[in-house]
């Protein structure tokens, strides 16, 4: 008996020091990946230096795209621990891309652009906390039922950071938004109160939008069909940016489907998908989902198994 119990220690602890160099290496592997994200981040950076504007916003958000799909990529491969924060910061990363494109159109467009934006967003913010519910359903401590509380409280203090950026009604808009999620116990009369100050700031931006098309219709009749012509391609611009928050949303809904990994763009009415996807099955699907959304005139399907 003796002999085997001495026999049992010493296969453990041989397993121990064996695990301890995997685990090294892992670590130093996520560590490399993630060096490498923020250097290809950093040198993305240094080219929307160079543009102005909407288009320079547009750019340093893409950026940010870029390196929170690196980070889901490396947390997958070496650091599962990472893996489900890395998805969250995806689905702000996304959500800014689809935010700063809104701000180049204008009016009725520009508000249904940023409602699809901030539906999607909530989506997949959905879905996740609904994976992790059930992950808790199937035995996590009370140790993770804190930590996924700590998770929740650092994306509402990343949610209030990035509306300290902003200025005037973008900035009372985007704090009372971030409110409102963030008191969804409240009494009915705080919750009241938000709504309103929340319709009196979009009341102020619409009404500003509002003048600024008052002031165009007092143009020259030259610049009047200018003016249309910029109209109608705010509209497609508007429409195929209502369809991407649409396909999306569809993708996210999809719990056979991995759609933090999927980036969908419109332009006319076509759909294109691009990223990456476990399985071919899991492509055709996409594609499906897509296809079905009303509004959608084709897909182009660029996904590819990892």
């Amino acid at each position: 008996m003796k002999t085997l119990i001495a026999s049992l220690i010493a296969t453990a602890v041989g397993a121990s020091f064996a695990m301890a160099p995997a685990a090294a290496q892992s670590t130093d592997a996520y560590r490399q990946a993630m060096d490498k994200a923020a250097a290809q981040h950093e040198a993305a950076e240094d080219k929307c230096e160079k543009l102005t504007g909407n288009e320079q916003d547009v750019c340093e958000a893409q950026a940010d795209l870029v390196r929170a799909r690196a980070h889901v990529s490396a947390a997958e491969s070496h650091n599962k621990n990472e893996l489900r924060q890395a998805r969250r910061n995806l689905v702000d990363a996304e959500y800014e891309v689809a935010e700063e494109k809104c701000e180049s159109l204008q009016g009725d467009a520009q508000d249904k652009c940023e409602n699809s934006a901030r539906d999607t967003r909530r989506a997949a913010l959905a879905k996740l906390d609904g994976d992790r519910k059930a992950d808790t359903a199937v035995g996590a401590s009370a140790a993770g039922s804190q930590a996924a509380a700590g998770d929740r409280e650092m994306s509402k203090e990343a949610a209030l950071a990035k509306c300290e950026k902003l200025t005037g009604d973008r900035k009372t808009a985007c704090v009372m938004d971030e409110n409102g999620r963030m008191t969804a116990g409240a009494t009915g009369a705080a919750a009241a109160t938000v709504g309103e100050r929340t319709r009196e700031a979009v009341a102020k931006v619409k009404e500003k939008t509002s003048n600024m098309v008052e002031r165009t219709k007092d143009s020259a009749a030259g610049a009047e069909n200018a003016t249309e012509r910029t109209g109608e391609r705010v509209a497609k611009a508007g429409s195929d940016a209502a369809l991407t928050g649409k396909v999306k949303a569809s993708l996210v809904a999809d719990k056979d489907l991995s759609a933090m990994d999927i980036n969908v763009d419109t332009e006319k009415g076509v759909v294109m998908l691009n990223g990456f996807v476990p399985s071919k099955a899991e492509a055709a699907k996409a594609e499906k989902v897509a296809k079905g959304v009303e509004g959608v005139t084709s897909v182009k399907n660029n996904l590819k198994v990892k």
